[in-house]
């Protein structure tokens, strides 16, 4: 008769329930019973380790594709930055001209308004004189 209310099936052998619990005396007095909870336990805790060691190598798998996504976002970043300051340059350039050619602009208009005046017809008809 077994001493717990459910029999699976499994016949106790003494001397591999003290090997199990850990107990190297052969003495009535210190024989400590091998529980079914404590195989369970050791069993659960060998599982626990082994998904321990899944769920780390699983986060050691997504830190380091991380890390290569965080490569290719750097280097996105870097060609970004080169165009950024390529297009900078170029709009830069784009002002620059722009602002001679206003002064081109401002200027001719400028002359045309000088020579329309009085004064300067005044002036190029004198010089016409002195020619001839």
């Amino acid at each position: 008769m077994t001493p717990y209310p459910l029999d699976i099936g499994i016949a106790a052998d003494a001397s591999k329930m003290l090997a199990m619990s850990g107990d190297k005396s052969l003495g009535v007095a210190n024989f400590v019973p091998f529980l079914p909870w404590q195989a369970l336990n050791q069993i659960v805790t060998g599982f626990m380790g082994e998904e321990a060691k899944f769920r780390e190598d699983k986060l050691r798998a997504e830190i380091a594709a991380l890390k290569q996504e965080l490569a290719a976002v750097k280097q996105e970043k870097a060609k970004l930055e080169i165009l950024l300051g390529t297009l900078t340059e170029r709009r830069n350039s784009e002002v620059y001209q722009m602002q001679i050619e206003i002064d081109q602009n401002k200027r001719s208009h400028q002359v045309a308004a000088i020579i329309q005046t009085d004064y300067f017809q005044q002036l190029l008809a004198e010089v016409e004189m002195l020619r001839s």
